[in-house]
């Protein structure tokens, strides 16, 4: 049941899902730019 078996998804739709989800992964798992900023700046010294 948790995969879909009996029907047919043509590639391009996978491919939609596939990005879609990567999409938001991405925003998920990445920090807000105020902290990225700093964690920089701290390596820099």
């Amino acid at each position: 049941d948790r995969y879909i078996t009996s029907r047919f998804l043509p590639d391009k739709a996978i491919d939609l899902m596939d990005e879609a989800c990567a999409i938001a992964r991405v925003q998920v798992d990445s920090k807000p730019e105020a902290v990225d900023v700093l964690e920089r700046q701290k390596v820099q010294l």
